[in-house]
C-alpha cells in the first residue's frame, strides 16, 4: 500500500510511519522543509501544508492519505494562536480535498485525525459517537475540522473521523508533562483531580489508525479511547506509585486559570468522558490504566 501522509514527524505520524514501514507499505511524507530519506518506501515531499503546490501531484497514485497534521494545543490560547489552530487544521484538510479531487488516480480512503474535544467539556456525561458536538474553543475546532474532511467523501472516497482521546506516551504528549512534577517530588493533581480523563495508549491508536486504514467497513466517526476512563487523580496516583513518588502538591486552579487562560479551562480542568461505542474490530493491547502505565513507566 502507497500512503500520503501529513504530521509524519509528529509524535503519532512518527510510530505510524514506523509501522507502516515495518509491515511493506510505502510512504510519501509531507514536509514544510528540505528532506532526504536513507529510509527504504520513504519518500519526502516538501511544501507548505496550508496550500496547494508541487506536492499535490505526489497525493495521486497513492491508495490512502492519513491526515495528522495541526498546530499544538497545548500553549495559551491567544486569539492569535486560535486562528492558528483551526488554520492548521483546516488549510490542510482544504488542500488535501483539492490534491484528492485533481488526482488522476485519487486515493480511496482519507484517514483524518481529530479529538474528543469535538464533545465539549462536561463533569460527568457519558458521550459516544452518536453524542452531539458541545461547545467550547476545542470542540468549534474539531467541527469545522471534521465539516472540511467529509467534503472529501463527495469526491467518492471512504472517510473516517479518528477523534483521539489522551494519548499516553513516554517521548511526549501529555504525560510527561504530568509526570514531571512527580519526578522533582512536586507533583499532584490539577485542580481537585475529578476531570475525566479519556486516554489511550500511543500503541493502541497506532494499531486503531492501521486497521481504519484496512477495514474497508469502516467509515465516519469513530473514537480511539481506552475501555476505562479515568479520573485525573487516578491516573497520577496510578503513576505516582508506579514511580514510587509522592503526589501531594496539587496545583490549584485558580493558578492555572492565571498561567493558562481558557486552555487550562477546557484542557487541563475539564475532562470528557468518552467510549468507543462503534466496534472496529481492533483488540486493545492495553485496555486498562494499569497496564498502559506499567508498559510506558517500567
Amino acid at each position: 500500500m502507497r500512503v500520503f501522509v501529513t504530521g509524519a514527524s509528529g509524535l503519532i505520524g512518527n510510530r505510524i510511519c514506523r509501522a507502516l514501514l515495518e509491515r511493506g507499505d510505502e510512504i510519501v511524507a509531507l514536509s514544510r522543509e528540505e528532506r532526504t530519506s536513507e529510509i527504504d518506501n520513504l519518500t519526502w515531499v516538501r511544501g507548505d501544508v496550508t496550500t496547494l503546490e508541487q506536492w499535490e501531484s505526489a497525493v495521486s497514485g497513492c491508495d490512502g492519505v492519513i491526515n495528522l497534521a495541526g498546530a499544538s494545543v497545548a500553549k495559551r490560547w491567544t486569539q492569535r494562536q486560535k486562528a492558528h489552530i483551526i488554520a492548521s487544521r483546516v488549510g490542510i484538510t482544504t488542500a488535501l480535498y483539492h490534491a484528492i479531487a485533481h488526482a488522476s488516480q485519487p486515493p480511496a480512503v482519507l484517514l483524518n485525525a481529530s479529538a474528543i474535544g469535538f464533545y465539549g467539556t462536561h463533569a460527568n456525561t457519558l458521550h459516544d459517537e452518536t453524542s452531539p458536538a458541545g461547545s467550547g474553543f476545542l470542540a468549534t475546532v474539531c467541527v469545522e475540522w471534521e465539516i472540511t474532511a467529509r467534503r472529501v467523501e463527495t469526491l467518492g472516497a471512504r472517510v473516517l473521523l479518528l477523534r483521539l482521546g489522551v494519548v499516553l506516551a513516554n517521548d511526549g504528549g501529555a504525560l510527561p508533562a504530568m509526570l514531571r512534577p512527580l519526578r522533582a517530588f512536586t507533583g499532584g493533581n490539577l485542580g481537585d483531580g475529578k476531570q475525566w480523563v479519556s486516554w489511550i495508549h500511543i500503541d493502541d491508536a497506532v494499531g486503531e489508525f492501521l486497521n481504519a486504514l484496512d477495514n474497508h467497513s469502516l467509515r465516519g466517526a469513530i473514537n480511539l479511547v481506552a475501555k476505562e476512563p479515568v479520573r485525573q487523580r487516578d491516573l497520577i496516583n496510578k503513576a505516582a506509585r508506579i514511580l514510587g513518588k509522592p503526589a501531594w502538591l496539587d496545583a490549584p486552579a485558580w493558578a492555572l486559570k492565571i498561567l493558562m487562560g481558557q486552555m487550562a479551562k477546557e484542557m487541563l480542568l475539564s475532562g470528557q468522558h468518552v467510549v468507543q461505542a462503534i466496534p472496529t474490530g481492533y483488540e486493545l493491547v492495553y485496555p486498562d490504566l494499569d497496564s498502559a502505565l506499567n508498559a510506558l513507566l517500567t
